[in-house]
């Protein structure tokens, strides 16, 4: 089985739109993945977020929080040392990725 993976940056939905319609045209296996940025307005310096990570990851460490505890400890740890703008960037992400659906849903409906 291939695993072969490339990187494509659309423009426009209608671009989106063309690059689905010919994949699908094709009977091969496989997704597209599509993703979206946080937007520039909400998001969060590299260096800032990955401090938050290396505290949490710390004391996840030192205090021996395992399995499903992680992701939540992770959530909240970056959420309080943010002031809340971690809660915020993924709010405005959500909204950005829906409306991204939404919109190459509707390029995809468009007839030709």
């Amino acid at each position: 089985m291939s695993r072969e993976c490339f990187i494509v940056e659309f423009i426009s939905y209608n671009f989106s739109k063309a690059f689905l319609n010919i994949k699908w045209s094709f009977p091969l296996a496989g997704g597209v993945l599509v993703a979206n940025p946080v937007p520039v307005a909400d998001a969060i310096p590299q260096a800032d977020m990955q401090g938050w990570i290396d505290e949490a990851l710390a004391y996840i460490k030192d205090n021996n929080v395992s399995g499903k505890d992680i992701t939540p400890f992770m959530l909240d740890h970056i959420r309080t040392a943010s002031h809340g703008r971690s809660l915020t960037a993924n709010i405005a992400l959500v909204k950005n990725n829906a409306k991204l659906a939404a919109d190459i849903a509707a390029a995809l409906t468009e007839l030709d």
